[in-house]
């Protein structure tokens, strides 16, 4: 048996958020997640989160867990709150401490993806996206896909269909065929490799939530963000197809 903490913060941080169970004392909530069934007490005072969570398995995904305590515990309550009193909090998962063993493992903001391939540099990255509003969208649907872990699937889709939608003005707005025949011509892309995950992707745009695991998540985000990766080249590169040679077709 195992028991692990997580501790956070509701944010913005100047809010003042509180959630205890009766008397003050831990909220008590079972979560069924990969691992099996996992028994919580957690506690929100001056928007300062703490979760501890008991459980039988030793091979436990600290992310897909940190994931699991955020969407199906602490966030029920903030949304709860942040619905009926119109306000917009965020929940931060900062550490996960294992009691037993010791480790401490402090999040950071990001993913644990592939990254080796370079983007343009940093001031004319920058430069393209003030310029650019589908890249502008494409990089913030980007970011959303690791802030928002159970809708990764929909906002790495989200930003593949924004790096489209500059080919579609490409095309006089011919349909969205067209547009995505272009993207793939130029970007030196795949069929398949786009199409990888657009089923869990369309679920959740109709308001269908797909689990998804850790690895699948990956895969998506290193997906999305490949293909942003080939599309900023483009726009420095005077919008003109990739050579398959810098970009071997993916």
């Amino acid at each position: 048996m195992s028991t692990i903490v997580f501790h956070g913060r509701v944010i913005p941080e100047r809010a003042d958020f509180n959630a205890t169970g009766s008397g003050g004392n831990p909220i008590q909530r079972s979560i069924e997640t990969p691992f099996g069934e996992i028994g919580c007490h957690f506690t929100i005072l001056k928007s300062v989160i703490s979760v501890r969570c008991i459980t039988n398995n030793v091979e436990i995904n600290l992310e897909t867990l940190r994931n699991l305590v955020v969407n199906s515990l602490v966030s029920v309550f903030t949304d709860a709150h942040g619905i009926a009193s119109g306000i917009g909090y965020d929940v931060e998962i900062v550490s996960a401490l294992n009691v037993d063993s010791g480790y401490l493992r402090v999040f950071g903001a990001d993913e644990r993806i592939d990254t080796t391939d370079p983007f343009p540099e940093l001031a004319q990255l920058v430069q393209l996206a003030g310029s650019d509003l589908q890249l502008r969208s494409a990089m913030a649907n980007f970011r959303r896909s690791i802030r928002m872990p159970i809708e990764t699937a929909f906002y790495c889709y989200r930003a593949i269909e924004a790096v489209k939608g500059f080919f579609l003005s490409m095309t006089s707005g011919r349909k969205d065929i067209a547009a995505w025949r272009e993207m793939r011509t130029a970007l030196n892309l795949q069929q398949s490799t786009l199409a990888e995950f657009k089923v869990a992707a369309d679920q959740m745009r109709h308001g269908i939530i797909v689990d998804q695991t850790w690895g699948q998540r990956k895969r998506q985000m290193e997906i999305a963000r490949e293909v942003v990766r080939r599309f900023a080249h483009f726009l420095a590169n005077d919008k003109t197809r990739l050579s398959s040679e810098k970009f071997p077709e993916y």
